[in-house]
């Protein structure tokens, strides 16, 4: 994501209320435009250049957006009249007051002079655009509105759930997508890159793959695109190309073999010193927070799930592969087969492709499963406290702060309290909060 430089449309104005928090405008990125982000000292150094905002490092964008308040300052509305006149395009509501009373009440009059001046009877009702000098003033309109307006089109065409940046450079366009649906989105994705042919970057496999059955529509080429979920992909465009017209073909399938459910049970080993027995057995797979011993039930860190099973050589044909998908898994999961490191996996889906560690007869999976500290923070809060924490009252900060360093934590006497396990300077959590599901969850299968 360092390659090449950020793209965006559209440039958005903090603003200059106090306490002023970021510009989050995800009604710009879902209409396909992206929006970069300044504040006063950056717009006062805004230029414009042929229809364009220009930063003074030469970035460039199409439109700026102010903040949908009643109130700019007087130096502030000035600049905007500035660069309309200089030919800029600027999305804002009509200004009738100034935010501070420096310089009151002449700054009140002052804003209201220019505001009249450039805005007019641009009210974003009755009139909702208007021209003044070479640029051109937007008032009560969508930002998505302005920019069809301006004829300036989308980047990309995306379904909802998908996520994107854009980054260019003179002769390149990159696209970085990201599923964050928590399901697998199918779909035709549209991106302002015609001429250019379409390839995938993953850059979690490290292949560079063209992409299949790409076309053009207009400006856009249209891509096929399937993403599991928390899956993403870099879609770039560095060469010419065309679409190159194919002819289907029916494949027939032999019969496959039936998925293998691994239901269990399974033996569990769980990390020393966490509070949790050190093996267990799981008939089934389930959460750890579901099951009754309660060292497992708050258990943190990392256990190791083993199981051993049968294939028949039909199973392992040298024409096909075979995947294992480890179902849910909260939260990482280290892979192996038969002793062989087959990968870790840290994101839905949890599959690997497994057919080179497989053997036929008896085989051995082992899983190493590790989840947050959260279980077991909570878990320790089941328990007397062996630590003094500041009893002031401030709402939900009330006796989290740690007011000394207790003496057994830097001698060798036993904690007093042995069962808890963990030890922090502020308490994150207490007793009764809610568990985060933790373990392997499955259902595991090899198919």
């Amino acid at each position: 994501m360092q390659y090449g430089d950020f793209a965006a449309d559209v440039l958005c104005f903090a603003g200059e209320a106090i306490p002023n928090g970021g510009v989050n405008r995800k009604d710009i990125k879902e209409a396909g435009f992206d929006y970069d982000a300044c504040g006063t000292d950056i717009l006062a150094k805004l230029k414009t250049d042929n229809g364009d905002i220009v930063l003074p490092s030469g970035r460039r964008y199409r439109l700026l957006v102010m903040p949908d308040t009643p109130f700019q300052s007087p130096h502030v509305v000035s600049k905007l009249g500035e660069l309309v006149a200089a030919g800029a395009s600027v999305l804002s509501s009509k200004p009738k007051h100034s935010p501070t009373l420096t310089g009151f009440p002449d700054s009140e009059k002052e804003v209201l002079t220019i505001a009249e001046q450039v805005w007019g009877n641009c009210d974003g009702i009755s009139v909702k655009s208007k021209r003044y000098g070479k640029g051109r003033l937007f008032n009560g309109l969508s930002s998505a509105d302005v920019l069809a307006e301006l004829n300036v089109s989308p980047a990309v065409q995306l379904p909802e759930g998908l996520a994107w940046i854009h980054r260019s450079t003179d002769d390149t366009d990159i696209f970085f997508v990201s599923n964050q649906s928590g399901k697998t989105i199918n779909t035709i994705a549209g991106f302002l890159a015609a001429g250019r042919k379409p390839e995938f970057f993953d850059a979690e496999q490290g292949t560079v793959t063209d992409a299949a059955g790409w076309t053009v529509e207009g400006n856009y080429v249209r891509v096929p695109l399937k993403l599991d979920a928390e899956k993403s992909v870099f879609v770039v465009f560095r060469h010419k190309g065309k679409p190159v017209s194919g002819k289907s073909s029916k494949i027939e399938l032999a019969a496959l073999p039936e998925p293998l459910n691994l239901n269990g049970p399974w033996d569990v080993r769980f990390q020393e010193k966490r509070g949790a027995p050190g093996e267990a057995r799981f008939d089934k797979l389930i959460s750890w927070t579901e099951h009754e011993n309660s060292g497992i039930k708050y258990f943190s860190g990392t256990a190791t799930y083993k199981i051993e099973f049968n294939l028949s050589r039909d199973f392992l044909k040298k024409d096909l592969q075979v995947w294992l998908d480890l179902g849910d898994v909260a939260v990482i999961a280290e892979v192996r087969v038969n002793g062989k490191d087959v990968g870790t996996l840290w994101h839905k889906p949890f599959k690997k492709e497994v057919s080179k560690a497989l053997k036929s007869g008896t085989n051995t999976l082992e899983i190493d499963v590790t989840n947050l500290w959260i279980n077991r923070l909570i878990g320790d809060e089941q328990y007397p406290n062996d630590c003094e924490y500041s009893n002031v009252d401030m709402d939900w900060y009330t006796n989290r702060a740690l007011t000394a360093w207790p003496e057994w934590l830097s001698s060798i006497e036993e904690r007093p309290v042995k069962e808890r396990v963990t030890f922090t300077s502020w308490k994150h959590w207490d007793k009764d909060d809610d568990l985060l599901p933790s373990g392997l969850i499955g259902p595991v299968t090899l198919h």
